[in-house]
C-alpha cells in the first residue's frame, strides 16, 4: 500500500492509502508519507506541515488578585500596613478599591520604586525604604500563578 496526496493548489485537500495511483482524471495524486493530511502544503518537491500559530496572549498573565499581590510583600507588608507616610496610606487605601493589580502597569512599578527608599517624581522619597529593589523586581517579574489570580478569573473571565 501507498500514501497519496491530492494537491490542488499547493494544499493537500485528501489523503488516500491505495494499491496503485490514482489516475490524473481523479486530480494531481502525488506519493507521500502517511503522516502527510489535509492542510499540509507542497511545493513540487517537499510537504510540509501547516504552521501552528501561536496561542494568543493569556489577558491574565499579569493580573494579580489583592491578597497574593500583598503576599509578594513578605515580612515588609506589616510595614506598609502600619506607615504613616502619605503616599504609602494612599497606595494602601488604593489597594482597597481594586479587584486585581496589573502588575505591568508603571504606576505600580512607580509606587514601589517608592518603597524602595529611591525618589519618584510626584511622590518625593520616602524617609525609610519598606522593601528592597530585589522584592520590587521580584513583586514585579515573577509571572502570576493560577493561584494568584483565581478568584479574577472565576469572577470576570469566565
Amino acid at each position: 500500500m501507498q500514501n497519496y496526496a491530492k494537491v490542488v493548489d499547493g494544499t493537500v485537500y485528501q489523503h488516500i492509502e491505495s494499491e496503485t495511483q490514482p489516475g490524473s482524471e481523479l486530480g494531481n495524486w502525488i506519493p507521500c508519507s502517511s503522516q502527510v493530511a489535509p492542510g499540509w502544503t507542497y511545493d513540487g518537491t517537499t510537504f510540509s506541515a501547516p504552521v501552528v500559530p501561536p496561542p494568543p496572549p493569556d489577558p491574565c498573565q499579569w493580573l494579580i488578585d489583592i491578597g497574593p499581590f500583598t503576599d509578594r510583600f513578605g515580612a515588609s507588608k506589616s510595614a506598609i500596613d502600619f506607615s504613616t507616610d502619605p503616599v504609602v496610606m494612599a497606595f494602601d487605601k488604593d489597594l482597597s478599591r481594586r479587584k486585581w493589580i496589573d502588575l505591568q502597569d508603571a504606576r505600580v512599578a512607580a509606587v514601589l520604586t517608592y518603597l524602595t527608599g529611591t525618589p519618584v517624581a510626584g511622590m518625593g522619597t520616602l524617609a525609610t525604604p519598606l522593601i528592597t529593589g530585589a522584592q520590587k523586581t521580584a513583586i514585579l517579574t515573577t509571572p502570576v500563578t493560577l493561584a494568584e489570580n483565581l478568584a479574577l478569573r472565576r469572577l470576570y473571565f469566565q
